[in-house]
């Protein structure tokens, strides 16, 4: 993913530079972006370049396609496919970020508490404390760094509405009733505590408490429920 984004920028920078610059819509990379650089005129060297720029973008692209239908059909397979339903049915997981979550972890029932699990992924403050006095800092940033980003991303989802879209009843479908009131108490708590601290802080500092408390309720899931 990360050199697909680097190689939409070469071809952004290189065309920006040459005066192509793109007003025909808002967003870059659809259908009609694509037509519109496949368009542009270049001359000598930067002729080739562009083109190979272009099909730089384009093999990146499936080759993250895939890759993604690899882990797609893991996640169908066991041990993965019991885990994955699960963490399927919280908002703002989706197949990719379970089996990230699962890869990283291993076994959730290692993990004694959920403050544990939430400092694991370094979610927690950091603390210099000394006697009586009691000093927090930002979050200690421990763990992977991948998944870290998955719970920040997966975080973002709950400033909206709780709600039930497509794609996430989907998700839940077939799956333990259990774990899908589990998720929808997660999402209605979740939201709460967004906008709580986002209507007194910045909106950075309630995604990370909300990212730390759904790996609390996502550690609870996958350890006080059974997997079919």
């Amino acid at each position: 993913m990360r050199d697909l984004v680097a190689a939409k920028h070469r071809v952004l920078k290189l065309w920006r530079n040459r005066g192509h610059v793109f007003r025909e819509g808002k967003q870059h990379w659809t259908q009609l972006h694509w037509r519109w650089l496949r368009s542009r005129d270049f001359e000598g060297p930067d002729e080739w370049t562009a083109q190979q720029y272009l099909s730089d973008v384009q093999y990146r692209q499936d080759r993250l396609a895939e890759a993604d239908r690899v882990i797609a059909e893991l996640a169908e397979q066991e041990p993965y496919r019991s885990m994955v339903g699960k963490l399927c049915c919280f908002r703002g997981i989706d197949v990719l970020s379970a089996m990230v979550l699962i890869t990283e972890t291993l076994d959730f029932r290692r993990f004694p508490g959920a403050p544990q699990f939430m400092g694991y992924w370094g979610l927690t403050s950091s603390e210099d404390s000394t006697g009586r006095y009691r000093r927090q800092g930002a979050i200690t940033k421990a763990g992977s760094a991948r998944a870290r980003r998955m719970w920040i991303e997966a975080a973002w989802h709950y400033q909206h509405r709780p709600a039930l879209g497509a794609a996430l009843s989907r998700r839940q479908l077939g799956q333990p009733p259990e774990v899908i009131a589990h998720a929808w108490k997660a999402q209605q708590h979740l939201y709460r505590k967004f906008w709580r601290i986002a209507s007194r802080k910045d909106k950075r500092i309630a995604v990370v408490a909300v990212a730390r408390e759904l790996a609390g309720f996502v550690w609870a899931a996958m350890t006080q429920f059974e997997c079919d």
